[in-house]
């Protein structure tokens, strides 16, 4: 015997349904965020350190009317390092030396642009 009226239990059964659907709906948004996260992680290691690909763009653009190019590099002064010694920078050899800082910035803002790559094996700029 129950002592709830069929109010009572419409009532109940209401909230239940309720409590269900707000279960799912965060259930969802749980797993959307879950796959949010590791997107930008396979991006992040994908695309490597946003602080070097930002120290490439700065050295571009400190360089842009003097840095000379061989092929794919670009040799810049790095006016920002005491010593201002000259680095090389890997760009795109149909891209000016000027026009080299966009992808790199845009690589800093957009993962999956790759057009500037660091050469393999050179220490990265500091």
């Amino acid at each position: 015997m129950n002592d709830e009226s069929p109010k009572e239990i419409e009532q109940r059964e209401r909230i239940a349904e309720l409590a269900a659907k707000a279960r799912i709906k965060i259930e969802n948004e749980i797993r959307k965020s879950r796959k949010l996260i590791d997107n930008l992680n396979g991006d992040l290691e994908k695309h490597g350190d946003a602080d070097r690909w930002k120290r490439c763009g700065d050295l571009l653009l400190a360089n842009s009317n003097n840095a000379t190019r061989k092929g794919d590099l670009i040799l810049v002064t790095d006016y920002f390092d005491e010593n201002a010694p000259l680095l090389a920078i890997e760009g795109e050899s149909n891209l000016s030396s000027a026009r080299s800082p966009n992808p790199i910035f845009a690589a800093t803002q957009k993962p999956e642009t790759e057009n500037v790559l660091l050469p393999s094996g050179s220490p990265p700029p500091k």
